[in-house]
């Protein structure tokens, strides 16, 4: 078995990370596993891996579908948070990882690090010091790097949702994200002038989401069609007005980390953020909504988004 994600299901596995990251750290791992993403907590979990399977092939056997993602994503949360950077994916054919998630540590060279294939090599080796020396060297590189900005450079990581907002969090000036929010009202004034269905007005209530979904699927065949560069204005519109429904239903504020679009669909891209009850981050990317109501063509995916975000 090999972790394999694929197209959109990539944002919905960025959008899961928080559950099942903690799913993995409270009920999958043993108890006498050191589980604060710490160097330490690697060697532990190198560890339990080399005394759960006796070999490579015994594992690829099993396909333990559950531990495999929660290990996968612990592996690169834990390198994430001392690193910075972000995870990708890719489907380019001669791509070492293609269709794995992969991170990309913030060092001067970015080297692509597959948590999947750091536990098929450890099952290989079986040294029992394979994470740890991933670990070491990628500090090592983040250090070099620190020496050649300044004392005070610290890495940067890329937003993920219920994990990180990215280092850069509501820190300074934001051109990109106000001037976002200041052409909403422009946006929605344009949507509304375009509607005329029966499912009732666009009024930033839950139940005007089916009269967007009407909207949407009357005016939209594909994901390309949504995706090309002469309907960006009309895609904006979509992802406005769902953006505001969710903030006005349920809280929290617009954000825009700045950068080109690309692998992570976090960057780039308005989503929606806030805090809930327990202290968590919840986020929302109207975009990868859309784009999954375009692709599926069923009715509910935006109360869908609603009730994730909100919930």
């Amino acid at each position: 078995m090999t972790l394999s994600v694929q197209g959109d299901m990539f944002n919905q596995w960025l959008e899961d990370m928080h559950p099942r990251l903690s799913r993995f750290v409270d009920f999958v791992l043993p108890k006498n596993v050191v589980k604060d993403f710490s160097r330490q907590s690697l060697a532990d979990l190198e560890q339990y891996l080399l005394d759960r399977w006796s070999d490579q092939a015994t594992f690829l056997a099993q396909a333990d579908t559950d531990f495999i993602d929660g290990a996968v994503r612990y592996i690169g949360e834990t390198l994430l948070r001392a690193g910075g950077g972000g995870w990708h994916i890719s489907d380019e054919p001669n791509f070492a990882f293609r269709g794995r998630p992969y991170i990309q540590l913030d060092t001067a060279d970015q080297t692509p690090i597959s948590p999947y294939n750091l536990m098929t090599a450890l099952l290989s080796r079986r040294t029992g010091v394979v994470l740890t020396k991933v670990f070491d060297a990628q500090m090592r590189r983040v250090n070099e790097r620190r020496e050649q900005e300044s004392p005070g450079w610290q890495p940067r990581r890329e937003p993920v949702p219920g994990i990180s907002l990215g280092s850069d969090a509501e820190a300074g000036p934001q051109p990109e994200r106000d001037a976002w929010v200041s052409g909403i009202p422009a946006r929605l004034a344009a949507l509304r002038d375009r509607s005329s269905t029966a499912a009732g007005p666009l009024d930033l209530s839950a139940t005007s989401l089916r009269a967007l979904e009407d909207l949407v699927l009357a005016e939209i065949s594909t994901t390309d069609q949504l995706e090309a560069p002469e309907h960006r204005d009309v895609t904006d519109h979509y992802v406005a007005y769902l953006g505001e429904t969710l903030r006005t239903q349920a809280g929290g504020e617009w954000a825009l980390r700045p950068g080109e679009i690309g692998k992570n669909p976090y960057i780039g891209r308005p989503f929606l953020e806030r805090t809930d009850a327990e202290g968590t981050r919840r986020t929302s990317l109207p975009s990868a909504s859309i784009g999954r109501l375009v692709r599926d063509r069923t009715a509910g995916a935006l109360d869908r988004a609603l009730r994730a975000y909100s919930d």
